[in-house]
Protein backbone atom coordinates (compact mmCIF):
# COMPACT_ATOMS: atom_id res chain seq x y z
CA UNK A 1 0.00 0.00 0.00
CA UNK A 2 1.17 3.56 -0.83
CA UNK A 3 2.53 5.35 2.05
CA UNK A 4 0.57 8.26 3.31
CA UNK A 5 3.25 10.64 3.37
CA UNK A 6 3.54 11.75 -0.27
CA UNK A 7 6.27 14.28 -1.73
CA UNK A 8 4.40 16.31 -4.48
CA UNK A 9 5.86 16.32 -7.65
CA UNK A 10 6.22 18.71 -9.76
CA UNK A 11 4.03 18.04 -12.95
CA UNK A 12 3.76 19.36 -16.77
CA UNK A 13 1.55 22.07 -16.10
CA UNK A 14 4.32 23.28 -13.33
CA UNK A 15 7.01 23.28 -15.83
CA UNK A 16 5.14 24.81 -18.56
CA UNK A 17 4.19 27.65 -16.44
CA UNK A 18 7.52 28.14 -15.15
CA UNK A 19 8.81 28.00 -19.15
CA UNK A 20 6.18 31.00 -19.66
CA UNK A 21 7.27 32.93 -16.81
CA UNK A 22 10.79 32.60 -17.69
CA UNK A 23 11.34 33.19 -21.76
CA UNK A 24 8.76 35.94 -23.48
CA UNK A 25 7.76 34.12 -26.47
CA UNK A 26 3.78 35.06 -26.34
CA UNK A 27 2.03 38.14 -26.14
CA UNK A 28 0.61 39.23 -23.15
CA UNK A 29 -2.94 38.63 -23.90
CA UNK A 30 -2.06 34.42 -24.64
CA UNK A 31 0.31 34.07 -22.00
CA UNK A 32 -2.47 35.74 -19.31
CA UNK A 33 -5.00 32.73 -21.21
CA UNK A 34 -2.29 30.09 -21.42
CA UNK A 35 -1.24 30.62 -17.58
CA UNK A 36 -4.94 30.96 -16.57
CA UNK A 37 -5.47 27.36 -18.23
CA UNK A 38 -2.30 25.73 -16.74
CA UNK A 39 -3.48 27.81 -13.52
CA UNK A 40 -6.93 25.27 -13.77
CA UNK A 41 -5.50 22.74 -14.67
CA UNK A 42 -2.93 22.93 -11.49
CA UNK A 43 -6.23 22.94 -8.87
CA UNK A 44 -7.56 20.24 -10.84
CA UNK A 45 -4.69 17.73 -10.36
CA UNK A 46 -4.03 18.89 -7.12
CA UNK A 47 -7.83 18.11 -6.23
CA UNK A 48 -8.01 14.77 -7.83
CA UNK A 49 -4.51 13.99 -5.70
CA UNK A 50 -6.36 15.01 -2.48
CA UNK A 51 -9.58 12.66 -3.60
CA UNK A 52 -6.70 9.87 -4.70
CA UNK A 53 -5.18 9.86 -1.26
CA UNK A 54 -8.39 10.46 0.85
CA UNK A 55 -9.28 7.25 -1.14
CA UNK A 56 -6.76 5.50 0.32
CA UNK A 57 -6.87 6.34 3.95
CA UNK A 58 -10.67 5.53 3.95
CA UNK A 59 -9.25 1.82 2.26
CA UNK A 60 -6.62 1.32 5.11
CA UNK A 61 -8.92 2.38 7.65
CA UNK A 62 -11.29 -0.71 6.31
CA UNK A 63 -8.89 -3.23 5.87
CA UNK A 64 -6.93 -2.36 8.79
CA UNK A 65 -9.81 -2.73 11.33
CA UNK A 66 -11.01 -6.29 9.20
CA UNK A 67 -7.42 -7.43 9.73
CA UNK A 68 -7.10 -6.30 13.50
CA UNK A 69 -10.70 -8.13 14.50
CA UNK A 70 -8.93 -10.94 12.03
CA UNK A 71 -6.33 -11.09 15.13
CA UNK A 72 -8.57 -10.76 17.91
CA UNK A 73 -10.11 -13.71 16.44
CA UNK A 74 -7.06 -15.82 16.50
CA UNK A 75 -6.47 -14.88 20.59
CA UNK A 76 -9.78 -15.88 21.09
CA UNK A 77 -10.22 -19.19 19.03
CA UNK A 78 -7.02 -20.28 19.62
CA UNK A 79 -5.72 -19.70 23.10
CA UNK A 80 -8.64 -18.29 25.03
CA UNK A 81 -11.49 -20.97 24.37
CA UNK A 82 -9.00 -23.85 24.36
CA UNK A 83 -7.92 -22.65 27.58
CA UNK A 84 -10.90 -22.19 29.03
CA UNK A 85 -12.20 -25.65 28.62
CA UNK A 86 -8.33 -26.86 30.19
CA UNK A 87 -6.59 -26.86 33.35
CA UNK A 88 -3.52 -25.49 31.83
CA UNK A 89 -4.28 -22.01 33.58
CA UNK A 90 -6.25 -21.42 36.64
CA UNK A 91 -9.28 -19.36 36.21
CA UNK A 92 -7.81 -16.53 37.50
CA UNK A 93 -4.89 -17.00 35.27
CA UNK A 94 -6.67 -17.26 32.82
CA UNK A 95 -9.40 -13.90 33.66
CA UNK A 96 -5.64 -12.08 33.66
CA UNK A 97 -4.42 -13.08 30.63
CA UNK A 98 -7.14 -12.21 28.21
CA UNK A 99 -8.61 -9.38 30.37
CA UNK A 100 -12.02 -8.29 28.42
CA UNK A 101 -10.97 -9.50 25.06
CA UNK A 102 -14.55 -10.35 24.04
CA UNK A 103 -15.78 -6.72 25.11
CA UNK A 104 -13.30 -5.27 22.78
CA UNK A 105 -14.12 -7.79 20.03
CA UNK A 106 -17.67 -7.27 20.15
CA UNK A 107 -17.18 -3.54 19.91
CA UNK A 108 -15.51 -3.31 17.12
CA UNK A 109 -17.10 -6.37 15.30
CA UNK A 110 -19.93 -3.26 15.18
CA UNK A 111 -17.31 -0.76 14.12
CA UNK A 112 -16.77 -2.81 10.86
CA UNK A 113 -21.06 -3.33 10.75
CA UNK A 114 -21.20 0.26 10.75
CA UNK A 115 -18.30 1.08 8.49
CA UNK A 116 -19.74 -1.31 5.82
CA UNK A 117 -23.48 0.58 6.66
CA UNK A 118 -21.58 4.33 6.20
CA UNK A 119 -20.16 3.52 3.27
CA UNK A 120 -17.16 6.55 3.24
CA UNK A 121 -18.75 8.49 5.74
CA UNK A 122 -16.00 7.01 8.40
CA UNK A 123 -16.68 9.87 10.38
CA UNK A 124 -20.17 8.68 11.57
CA UNK A 125 -19.04 4.98 12.29
CA UNK A 126 -16.90 5.94 14.76
CA UNK A 127 -18.79 8.35 16.76
CA UNK A 128 -21.03 5.34 17.17
CA UNK A 129 -18.39 3.45 18.94
CA UNK A 130 -16.03 5.68 20.24
CA UNK A 131 -17.83 6.32 23.68
CA UNK A 132 -17.10 2.26 24.15
CA UNK A 133 -13.32 2.38 23.53
CA UNK A 134 -13.22 3.39 26.83
CA UNK A 135 -13.12 -0.02 27.44
CA UNK A 136 -10.04 -0.61 26.29
CA UNK A 137 -8.63 0.92 29.48
CA UNK A 138 -9.20 -2.08 31.38
CA UNK A 139 -7.40 -4.47 28.98
CA UNK A 140 -4.59 -1.66 28.59
CA UNK A 141 -4.22 -0.90 32.51
CA UNK A 142 -3.43 -4.39 33.68
CA UNK A 143 -1.27 -4.81 30.23
CA UNK A 144 2.22 -5.06 32.08
CA UNK A 145 0.17 -8.32 34.25
CA UNK A 146 -0.22 -9.76 31.17
CA UNK A 147 3.11 -9.67 30.35
CA UNK A 148 4.87 -10.48 33.84
CA UNK A 149 1.91 -13.63 34.02
CA UNK A 150 2.61 -14.89 30.24
CA UNK A 151 6.71 -14.40 31.54
CA UNK A 152 6.30 -16.46 34.35
CA UNK A 153 4.32 -19.31 33.12
CA UNK A 154 6.65 -19.92 30.20
CA UNK A 155 9.06 -20.62 33.06
CA UNK A 156 7.78 -22.36 35.54
CA UNK A 157 4.41 -24.11 33.47
CA UNK A 158 6.69 -26.38 30.58
CA UNK A 159 3.43 -27.95 29.59
CA UNK A 160 1.38 -24.75 29.06
CA UNK A 161 4.44 -23.03 27.15
CA UNK A 162 4.77 -26.13 24.99
CA UNK A 163 1.01 -25.76 24.59
CA UNK A 164 1.40 -22.21 23.17
CA UNK A 165 4.52 -22.64 21.34
CA UNK A 166 2.40 -25.48 19.05
CA UNK A 167 -0.53 -23.10 18.72
CA UNK A 168 1.45 -20.25 17.83
CA UNK A 169 3.29 -22.84 15.16
CA UNK A 170 -0.29 -23.71 13.36
CA UNK A 171 -0.57 -22.44 9.78
CA UNK A 172 -3.66 -20.25 10.92
CA UNK A 173 -1.76 -18.77 13.54
CA UNK A 174 1.08 -18.24 12.49
CA UNK A 175 1.98 -15.46 14.76
CA UNK A 176 3.44 -15.28 18.57
CA UNK A 177 0.77 -15.03 21.41
CA UNK A 178 2.54 -11.90 23.17
CA UNK A 179 2.43 -10.03 19.91
CA UNK A 180 -1.09 -10.91 19.65
CA UNK A 181 -2.00 -9.37 22.69
CA UNK A 182 -0.10 -6.14 22.39
CA UNK A 183 -2.17 -5.42 19.55
CA UNK A 184 -5.41 -3.65 21.31
CA UNK A 185 -2.92 -1.56 22.98
CA UNK A 186 -1.78 -0.08 20.13
CA UNK A 187 -5.18 -0.10 18.24
CA UNK A 188 -6.39 3.56 19.69
CA UNK A 189 -3.11 5.37 19.02
CA UNK A 190 -3.64 4.24 15.25
CA UNK A 191 -7.10 5.12 14.93
CA UNK A 192 -6.59 9.03 15.90
CA UNK A 193 -3.56 8.54 13.47
CA UNK A 194 -5.61 8.06 10.77
CA UNK A 195 -8.63 10.00 11.50
CA UNK A 196 -6.53 12.81 11.60
CA UNK A 197 -4.94 12.42 8.06
CA UNK A 198 -8.60 11.70 6.61
CA UNK A 199 -9.35 14.85 8.22
CA UNK A 200 -6.42 16.83 6.78
CA UNK A 201 -7.62 15.21 3.63
CA UNK A 202 -11.09 16.66 3.54
CA UNK A 203 -12.34 19.68 2.64
CA UNK A 204 -14.13 22.08 4.97
CA UNK A 205 -17.09 22.17 2.50
CA UNK A 206 -17.48 18.07 2.44
CA UNK A 207 -20.42 16.38 3.67
CA UNK A 208 -18.21 14.24 5.91
CA UNK A 209 -16.02 17.03 7.42
CA UNK A 210 -18.39 17.91 10.69
CA UNK A 211 -18.51 14.21 11.46
CA UNK A 212 -15.06 13.69 11.23
CA UNK A 213 -14.46 16.46 13.52
CA UNK A 214 -16.40 15.46 15.94
CA UNK A 215 -15.22 11.71 15.40
CA UNK A 216 -11.60 13.00 16.13
CA UNK A 217 -12.70 14.51 19.19
CA UNK A 218 -14.39 11.16 20.50
CA UNK A 219 -11.30 9.08 20.01
CA UNK A 220 -8.91 11.72 21.20
CA UNK A 221 -11.42 11.98 24.29
CA UNK A 222 -10.83 8.34 24.91
CA UNK A 223 -7.19 7.78 24.58
CA UNK A 224 -7.09 11.06 26.95
CA UNK A 225 -8.90 9.06 29.71
CA UNK A 226 -7.03 5.56 28.54
CA UNK A 227 -3.37 7.64 29.21
CA UNK A 228 -4.54 9.27 32.50
CA UNK A 229 -5.47 5.90 34.08
CA UNK A 230 -2.01 4.37 32.92
CA UNK A 231 -0.36 7.13 34.06
CA UNK A 232 -2.37 6.98 37.57
CA UNK A 233 -1.27 3.06 37.76
CA UNK A 234 2.57 3.76 37.40
CA UNK A 235 2.58 6.60 39.76
CA UNK A 236 0.73 4.53 42.63
CA UNK A 237 3.04 1.74 41.74
CA UNK A 238 6.07 4.34 42.39
CA UNK A 239 4.32 5.63 44.87
CA UNK A 240 4.22 1.32 46.59
CA UNK A 241 7.93 1.09 45.79
CA UNK A 242 9.14 4.43 47.93
CA UNK A 243 7.50 3.08 50.60
CA UNK A 244 9.61 -0.13 50.08
CA UNK A 245 12.79 2.10 49.94
CA UNK A 246 12.04 3.56 53.27
CA UNK A 247 14.01 2.26 56.26
CA UNK A 248 11.33 0.42 58.80
CA UNK A 249 9.05 1.08 56.01
CA UNK A 250 8.26 4.60 57.78
CA UNK A 251 6.81 6.52 57.55
CA UNK A 252 3.75 5.50 55.79
CA UNK A 253 3.15 7.15 52.14
CA UNK A 254 0.49 5.04 50.63
CA UNK A 255 -2.82 5.84 50.91
CA UNK A 256 -6.03 6.34 48.82
CA UNK A 257 -5.72 10.28 49.20
CA UNK A 258 -2.02 10.66 48.71
CA UNK A 259 -0.44 11.29 45.25
CA UNK A 260 3.08 10.85 44.19
CA UNK A 261 3.72 14.29 42.17
CA UNK A 262 7.22 14.58 41.97
CA UNK A 263 10.46 13.22 43.27
CA UNK A 264 14.25 13.65 42.86
CA UNK A 265 17.78 14.62 44.19
CA UNK A 266 18.86 18.07 45.56
CA UNK A 267 21.86 19.14 47.75
CA UNK A 268 20.76 20.77 50.87
CA UNK A 269 23.55 23.36 52.25
CA UNK A 270 23.98 23.38 56.01
CA UNK A 271 24.68 26.49 57.96
CA UNK A 272 27.37 25.67 59.96
CA UNK A 273 29.78 25.65 56.89
CA UNK A 274 30.31 22.19 56.48
CA UNK A 275 29.87 19.97 52.77
CA UNK A 276 26.54 20.41 51.29
CA UNK A 277 24.55 16.45 51.21
CA UNK A 278 22.75 14.81 49.20
CA UNK A 279 18.99 15.25 50.07
CA UNK A 280 15.84 13.09 48.26
CA UNK A 281 12.90 15.15 47.50
CA UNK A 282 9.58 13.32 48.07
CA UNK A 283 7.06 15.45 47.20
CA UNK A 284 3.35 14.43 47.79
CA UNK A 285 -0.07 15.65 47.58
CA UNK A 286 -0.55 16.72 51.53
CA UNK A 287 3.35 16.95 52.52
CA UNK A 288 7.30 16.91 51.18
CA UNK A 289 9.16 13.80 52.59
CA UNK A 290 13.51 15.11 53.14
CA UNK A 291 14.85 11.53 52.87
CA UNK A 292 18.88 10.82 53.14
CA UNK A 293 20.43 7.73 50.60
CA UNK A 294 21.55 5.07 52.70
CA UNK A 295 24.51 2.96 51.97
CA UNK A 296 22.76 0.75 50.01
CA UNK A 297 22.13 3.09 47.01
CA UNK A 298 24.89 5.74 47.38
CA UNK A 299 26.76 3.94 44.28
CA UNK A 300 23.87 3.46 42.44
CA UNK A 301 22.46 6.52 39.77
CA UNK A 302 18.45 6.88 39.04
CA UNK A 303 15.96 6.87 41.47
CA UNK A 304 16.14 4.69 44.51
CA UNK A 305 14.43 1.56 44.22
CA UNK A 306 16.59 -0.73 46.69
CA UNK A 307 14.09 -1.68 49.91
CA UNK A 308 16.20 0.05 52.51
CA UNK A 309 17.84 2.74 50.45
CA UNK A 310 15.85 6.33 51.99
CA UNK A 311 16.08 7.02 55.57
CA UNK A 312 13.54 9.81 56.19
CA UNK A 313 14.81 12.53 57.91
CA UNK A 314 11.40 14.97 58.15
CA UNK A 315 8.47 15.26 57.20
CA UNK A 316 7.28 18.60 56.25
CA UNK A 317 3.06 19.53 56.15
CA UNK A 318 2.87 20.89 52.44
CA UNK A 319 0.10 23.82 53.18
CA UNK A 320 2.31 25.10 55.66
CA UNK A 321 5.84 24.79 53.38
CA UNK A 322 6.85 28.92 51.42
CA UNK A 323 9.70 28.33 48.56
CA UNK A 324 11.32 31.11 47.03
CA UNK A 325 14.10 30.60 44.55
CA UNK A 326 17.06 32.47 44.81
CA UNK A 327 17.49 33.65 41.19
CA UNK A 328 20.52 33.13 39.19
CA UNK A 329 22.20 30.91 41.97
CA UNK A 330 19.76 27.85 41.28
CA UNK A 331 18.94 28.16 45.31
CA UNK A 332 15.54 27.40 46.93
CA UNK A 333 14.91 28.78 50.28
CA UNK A 334 12.10 26.52 51.81
CA UNK A 335 10.40 27.23 54.94
CA UNK A 336 7.70 25.13 57.37
CA UNK A 337 7.26 26.73 60.50
CA UNK A 338 10.02 27.96 62.36
CA UNK A 339 12.59 25.71 59.70
CA UNK A 340 14.12 26.35 56.95
CA UNK A 341 16.43 24.71 54.25
CA UNK A 342 18.23 25.71 51.61
CA UNK A 343 18.62 23.57 48.47
CA UNK A 344 20.31 23.88 44.87
CA UNK A 345 20.73 22.31 42.10
CA UNK A 346 23.55 22.27 39.69
CA UNK A 347 20.74 22.56 36.94
CA UNK A 348 19.11 25.71 37.43
CA UNK A 349 15.81 24.38 35.45
CA UNK A 350 15.95 21.56 37.80
CA UNK A 351 15.24 24.75 40.56
CA UNK A 352 12.48 26.04 38.71
CA UNK A 353 10.30 22.65 38.10
CA UNK A 354 10.48 22.22 42.09
CA UNK A 355 9.52 25.67 43.33
CA UNK A 356 6.83 25.58 40.43
CA UNK A 357 5.52 22.25 41.87
CA UNK A 358 5.91 22.79 45.62
CA UNK A 359 3.81 26.31 45.30
CA UNK A 360 1.04 24.38 43.04
CA UNK A 361 0.72 21.40 45.77
CA UNK A 362 0.67 24.18 48.57
CA UNK A 363 -2.10 26.10 46.77
CA UNK A 364 -4.09 22.72 45.70
CA UNK A 365 -4.39 21.57 49.08
CA UNK A 366 -5.26 24.74 50.73
CA UNK A 367 -7.97 25.09 48.20
CA UNK A 368 -9.31 21.13 48.97
CA UNK A 369 -8.79 21.83 52.67
CA UNK A 370 -11.68 25.21 52.07
CA UNK A 371 -14.08 22.81 50.28
CA UNK A 372 -13.63 20.26 52.93
CA UNK A 373 -14.31 23.21 55.94
CA UNK A 374 -17.32 24.18 53.80
CA UNK A 375 -19.30 20.25 53.63
CA UNK A 376 -18.61 20.14 57.14
CA UNK A 377 -20.39 22.90 58.00
CA UNK A 378 -22.94 22.39 55.57
CA UNK A 379 -23.31 18.95 57.02
CA UNK A 380 -23.47 20.11 60.55
CA UNK A 381 -26.12 23.13 59.71
CA UNK A 382 -28.21 19.68 57.88
CA UNK A 383 -27.83 17.86 61.34
CA UNK A 384 -29.37 20.99 63.17
CA UNK A 385 -32.28 21.10 60.55
CA UNK A 386 -33.36 17.52 61.09
CA UNK A 387 -32.80 17.56 64.56
CA UNK A 388 -35.51 20.47 64.79
CA UNK A 389 -38.05 18.21 62.61
CA UNK A 390 -37.77 15.41 64.68
CA UNK A 391 -38.16 17.37 67.58
CA UNK A 392 -41.71 18.68 66.17
CA UNK A 393 -42.86 15.59 65.16
CA UNK A 394 -42.51 14.73 68.68
CA UNK A 395 -43.96 17.29 69.68
CA UNK A 396 -41.33 17.89 71.95
CA UNK A 397 -40.34 21.76 73.58
CA UNK A 398 -38.22 23.32 71.59
CA UNK A 399 -35.89 26.62 71.99
CA UNK A 400 -35.22 29.20 69.65
CA UNK A 401 -31.65 28.59 68.62
CA UNK A 402 -29.83 32.16 68.06
CA UNK A 403 -26.30 32.29 68.71
CA UNK A 404 -23.82 30.20 67.15
CA UNK A 405 -22.37 28.80 70.97
CA UNK A 406 -26.23 28.05 71.50
CA UNK A 407 -26.46 25.93 68.09
CA UNK A 408 -23.16 24.48 68.90
CA UNK A 409 -24.76 22.97 72.61
CA UNK A 410 -28.31 21.43 70.38
CA UNK A 411 -26.17 19.50 68.28
CA UNK A 412 -23.98 17.68 70.60
CA UNK A 413 -22.96 15.38 70.83
CA UNK A 414 -22.35 15.47 67.21
CA UNK A 415 -20.75 18.64 66.83
CA UNK A 416 -18.40 18.13 70.15
CA UNK A 417 -17.33 14.45 67.29
CA UNK A 418 -16.97 17.03 64.57
CA UNK A 419 -15.31 19.66 66.10
CA UNK A 420 -12.57 17.16 67.25
CA UNK A 421 -12.25 15.60 63.97
CA UNK A 422 -11.21 19.29 62.07
CA UNK A 423 -9.01 19.77 65.38
CA UNK A 424 -7.08 16.33 64.94
CA UNK A 425 -6.58 16.74 61.19
CA UNK A 426 -5.02 20.40 61.85
CA UNK A 427 -2.88 18.76 63.96
CA UNK A 428 -1.77 16.17 61.67
CA UNK A 429 -1.46 18.88 58.49
CA UNK A 430 0.30 21.45 60.96
CA UNK A 431 2.99 19.68 62.35
CA UNK A 432 6.67 18.80 61.23
CA UNK A 433 7.48 14.99 61.90
CA UNK A 434 11.09 14.38 62.42
CA UNK A 435 12.08 10.41 62.06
Amino acid sequence: MESLANTPQPTLSHELRALFNQRNILTAKSKAKVLNALDKQIEENKTKRQIYLRNKVVEEIFTSEVSYLHQLELIMKYFKEPLDSSDLLSPMARRILFGNIESIYRVNGELVNQLRIEGNDIGAAFMHLAPFFKLYSMYIYEYKNILTLLEEQSINNPKLSAWIKNQESRPEVANRLSALLIVPVQRLPRYRLLLSRLLSLTPIAHPHHCSLVEAVREVERATAHIDSLVVEQETQARLVTLQQCLVNLKPSIVAPDKKLLKEGLLKKMSGNGQKAQKCYLILLSDSLLLCKLTSRDRSREGPPVKPGSLRCRCVLPIGKCRVQTVLGQGLISLSCHTKSYTLYSELKDDILRWTEQIQSAASQYQDNMKTLRKKRSSSCHSLLLNRKRKCSKENAPTKEIDSPAKRAKCCQPNGEERKDEVNEMKEKSGKIKFL
